[in-house]
């Protein structure tokens, strides 16, 4: 995901609809050796059908596979992602664009919800930028 893609109404390189939201994230990676699981938390800036682009302050390795948990409004969306971009903000933060790999049917759906609702109370003005 490119951090310089259209925001609330674009669509990202893969013509999918990106929704800029804020939303609680949680990110899961197992250690390679098997030995646990680093943890952290973020928030998004945009999410779309096939990705989302995160804030958090824990570095992840580029193309690292990673267990999402996002907050969307009363329910949590599972998803396996892949880590495809990487910067860091001015203010030392890291802007990680996930590729979603995996997310169950009734996830999916979930989400295709969420992103419906978003985009329609946008269009009536009833959601302000950036939340």
């Amino acid at each position: 995901m490119d951090a310089g893609a259209a925001g609330a109404a674009g669509a990202d390189k893969r013509g999918m609809a990106r929704v800029t939201t804020v939303q609680l994230v949680r990110l899961a990676q197992e250690s390679e050796a098997g030995a646990g699981c680093a943890e952290a938390l973020g928030r998004t800036l945009d999410l779309s059908e096939r990705g989302v682009r995160v804030e958090s302050d824990r570095h992840l390795p580029f193309l690292a596979e990673v267990d999402l948990s996002i907050a969307l409004g009363e329910v949590i969306v599972q998803a396996r992602s892949r880590i495809v971009h990487l910067t860091v903000s001015p203010a030392g933060s890291f802007h990680i664009g996930f590729e979603f790999s995996h997310v169950s049917e009734e996830d999916r759906t979930r989400l295709r919800a969420f992103l419906a609702r978003r985009e329609a109370a946008r269009e009536v003005g009833s959601i302000p930028e950036g939340t």
